[in-house]
């Protein structure tokens, strides 16, 4: 059992505009909040935006990002409640734009770097889920490997095949290390939640259910 520590940090690109309603209230504060990347701001009355439970427009992105931490957690530990297991996940955005559309949402580096640098030292999760940007890797990677961040190697990805909708999806797969030389891994899930195949629930609940195979995959 791994209580205390962090086993999941999933990374999206950025807020989103979801279906145009429930935008997270714009920040009114003049400083940021210690702990926040430069250049960013929390929210006044709910800095968190709702976190796990956030509706984020209507959609239901959170309620899959809550069945992924209860999949991860329960492989830690069966008899763990939904609070703990939701305990030892985070989420992250690599910007803080409200795009609505992964190909053009604008990265801020200074973020890349932070979150890097966070899972690195401070969370140190045992993986790190991508969702929606495995076509803009290349711009994130520049920024994502810098001498105290997460080191990862993402130029030669395992790739899991998940069939889906009468086509091929690919799960990717890289090992990262952190600073404790610890190995994390990281997940390239085939496509955003919100997404083809993952509108649909049965196919998502699916790829749930592929998790201990990719948590095992090429484990010691």
């Amino acid at each position: 059992m791994v209580l205390g520590l962090m086993v999941c940090q999933v990374l999206g690109l950025t807020p989103g505009r979801g279906n145009g309603v429930d935008k997270p209230p714009k920040c009114t504060e003049d400083e940021p909040t210690f702990g926040d990347p430069p250049g960013t701001r929390r929210t006044e009355d709910c800095p968190d935006g709702g976190g796990l439970f956030w509706e984020k427009g209507g959609t239901d992105y959170f309620t899959k990002i809550r069945s992924l931490f209860l999949k991860l957690g329960h492989l830690e530990d069966c008899g763990l409640n939904e609070d703990s297991c939701l305990a030892l996940g985070g989420h992250f955005n690599l910007g803080t734009g409200q795009n609505g559309d992964g190909s053009r949402a604008l990265f801020e580096p200074q973020i890349i770097r932070w979150i890097s640098s966070l899972l690195a030292n401070h969370f140190q999760p045992s993986v790190v889920i991508g969702f929606g940007w495995l076509g803009r890797l290349d711009e994130i990677s520049k920024h994502w490997n810098h001498p105290n961040g997460l080191y990862v190697d993402w130029n030669s990805p395992k790739k899991i095949r998940f069939g889906a909708d009468e086509r091929d999806y690919h799960f990717r797969i890289w090992i990262g290390k952190n600073k404790k030389g610890d190995p994390v891994k990281v997940i390239g899930w085939p496509n955003h939640p919100r997404k083809r195949p993952f509108t649909s629930k049965p196919i998502w609940n699916r790829s749930l259910n592929r998790i201990p195979q990719l948590m095992n995959f090429e484990k010691k």
